[in-house]
This record gives C-alpha cells, structure tokens and sequence, in this order.
C-alpha cells in the first residue's frame, strides 16, 4: 500500500507489475488485485503470490520459516557461549521496532522480565537489531537480575533458530516477532498504534496472543510519533507490567519444551 514501491517496480522497467489496487499505486501496476485495508497483510501478499503463479488454488505455508541445519548449530553455539543450558526455560524480549510510537517503556521491560525470572525461573534473553544496542542495555541496566544479550550478532536465519528455542517471546510489533512466530515459539505481542487484524501474529491465536490497552484512538496507524503527541504514546504507556506478566505466564504454561540439542 505504499506508492513509492509501485512506482519502483515501474521506473525499473519490470513488465509485469502486480500489487492491490490502493487507489496511489493503481497508476504504476498493470495487474491490480481487489484491496481490502482490513485484511491481513499476509494474505494479502500471498494474493500476489498467487497472482504471480497464474494459480488461485495454490496453499502456501505462510506460517513457517525453516533455518539451515547450521543456523541451528550456531544458535546452540551461542546460548552455549552465554552459560544457558539446553533445558533451560528460555523467555526472549525484543523491546524494538521501527516506530517511535510502538515502543514501550523500558523500565517496564526490565520489571517484566524480572517478574518472569522470579515468579517462572525463566533465563531472559534481550534481543535487539543493529542500531538498538542502546535500548537493549537500557532494559538490561534497569533489570534487578541478570540477562542475556544478543544484538545485532545474528542473521535473519541464525535469529529464527535462537527464537526457535524459546518457551515465549515477547516483544512490540516488529519483525523479530513474527520471526518468532514462523518458528513455532509462543508470542506476546504489545500493540498501541499498529492494527492487529491487518499486523497481528499470522498463526495459531491460542499461542500467540496480542495485547493492547483498547485507547480510543487506537489503532491510528502512525508510528512514526503519537498524532496527539503523547509520549510516550498513551496507547503504549496503558499497558501494564502486570497485566504482561499475567498473559506471559499463561502462554508458559502452554509452551512446548525447547529444543534438545543432545
């Protein structure tokens, strides 16, 4: 839905040029799919797929991402490296994202993953993206217990085999969360100005749950700053440490056991 990468697929001179038929990127498409802005991006884009494909029958398992055996073995590797054992209970929070307005409050971050040490006898692992070593260490530096850090060290493919081996990752609407998701691991996902019906998790609902405070400007889809100049953005600001904790424990009730490496 964004008109500068239609206008990309043109100027680059692609013959076939497919997208939805938003009313700035219809100009610069030859095939455009019927758009709907309350359908879930992940269909979405499987429509193109299958527009691409000349099949409108085809199934696609949109829900998985499979690593290389040697991601894995990294993965293990690393966890390895930070004294984290095999069995243990891994929780992985991810307090980034490309939107101002979708961050939460790292004090509350820290308190959570305190919580979730102390009440579950998890290992917490902070993760962040390049570029988010700061935030990371403003988590880690407010937490009263120790965690382990990971930023910017892996690849899309190593961070999915690390993900994989978590009882419940939690985090903000982001892209490591959906990473997340691809690979089988519970989810927590924090939504202030991100809708979820067209950006939630795209998986099994009763392993990957969404959180928000319901504001009534929610969800206005501006990441970039609150419109109402909150800040932090109120809709993030309205979640509660508790009630995190609360939705936490219940999805590590339900998590599978991580992987064995032995």
């Amino acid at each position: 839905d964004h008109w500068w990468g239609a206008a990309l697929a043109l100027l680059a001179g692609r013959p076939r040029r497919i997208g939805h038929a938003v009313l700035e990127c219809r100009p610069f498409l030859n095939t455009a799919l019927p758009w709907d802005p309350r359908r879930h991006v992940s269909a979405q884009s499987l429509d193109a797929v299958a527009a691409l494909s000349n099949d409108t029958d085809a199934s696609y398992d949109a829900t998985r991402f499979e690593p290389e055996p040697g991601d894995h073995v990294w993965a293990a590797e690393w966890l390895a490296q930070q004294g984290i054992d095999p069995g243990a209970r891994i929780v992985a929070i991810h307090p980034g994202t490309g939107g101002a307005s979708k961050l939460w409050l790292v004090e509350r971050w820290a308190a959570v993953a305190d919580a979730l040490i102390g009440q579950f006898g998890v290992r917490v692992l902070l993760t962040g993206g390049p570029g988010e070593a700061d935030l990371v260490a403003a988590v880690s530096e407010r937490m009263q217990r120790p965690a382990a850090r990971m930023v910017g060290a892996a690849r899309v493919p190593q961070l999915a085999a690390l993900l994989a081996r978590a009882a419940l990752v939690i985090g903000v609407d982001s892209g490591p969360l959906h990473i997340a998701v691809s690979q089988g691991a519970p989810s927590l996902h924090l939504f202030g100005p991100s809708d979820p019906q067209r950006f939630g998790p795209w998986g099994d609902l009763a392993r990957h749950r969404v959180l928000s405070a319901d504001l009534w400007c929610a969800p206005c889809g501006v990441f970039s700053a609150c419109p109402r100049l909150t800040d932090p953005a109120e809709c993030m600001e309205r979640i509660m440490v508790a009630a995190v904790v609360e939705a936490a424990g219940r999805l590590l009730d339900i998590a599978e056991k991580p992987i064995d490496d032995s």
